[in-house]
């Protein structure tokens, strides 16, 4: 489980690396970041390897199917194994001065466990946007964006983000929103 986690964070922090560099370069005037994270924790209860779905019960009692279509060595697990799942999502916002105006863009990372090994495996997914800050709302902790197709999307900046208030109506920011998972399955 270390090791996986170790390879979630790893991969985490290279998707994220290219856009804070860029962000800690010329042109930067501030940033939001914000980082969450949760690890869920259940037991397999029931298994269809031909539908290739796998049924888990967390530790609140709580029962969720998952399609494992793409689980390399399903035939591994059995009823009673233990699934460990660690999430992390992170939100960075940072004000750059304009350069060609709004675009979008993203990158994903998949890594399975080796042939013959439990199943595990980790996926991590970073999309980035260039968008215009439309409308801003300190108190509620909101800021509208205006994206590459003139939509418009409004977010909700946690607390724990610093430099919120450096961001102001106008300012074109880059957005990276950063979403990895690690399952990691084991004997009991």
């Amino acid at each position: 489980m270390k090791k996986l986690l170790l390879v979630l964070l790893s991969a985490l922090l290279v998707l994220s690396a290219a856009p804070m560099a860029f962000a800690a370069g010329d042109g930067v005037l501030g940033g939001v970041v914000a980082v969450d994270t949760l690890q869920l924790k259940g037991t397999v209860t029931a298994l269809d390897m031909k539908a290739r779905t796998v049924t888990i019960k967390g530790e609140g009692g709580r029962t969720v199917m998952l399609n494992a279509k793409n689980a390399r060595n399903l035939e591994q697990v059995k009823v009673g194994d233990i699934v460990v799942a660690d999430f992390v999502e992170s939100l960075a916002l940072f004000v750059t001065k304009p350069e060609g105006g709004p675009a979008a863009g993203g990158a994903q990372v998949v890594k399975l466990a080796p042939k013959g090994a439990m199943p595990g495996g980790m996926v991590a997914d970073v999309m980035e946007i260039r968008a215009q800050v439309v409308a801003i709302d300190y108190k509620a902790r909101t800021v509208s964006l205006k994206g590459p197709q003139g939509n418009v999307h409004t977010l909700k900046i946690p607390p724990q983000a610093k430099n919120f208030d450096k961001v102001k109506k106008g300012d074109d920011v880059v957005v990276r929103y950063t979403q990895a998972m690690a399952i990691n399955v084991t004997k009991p």
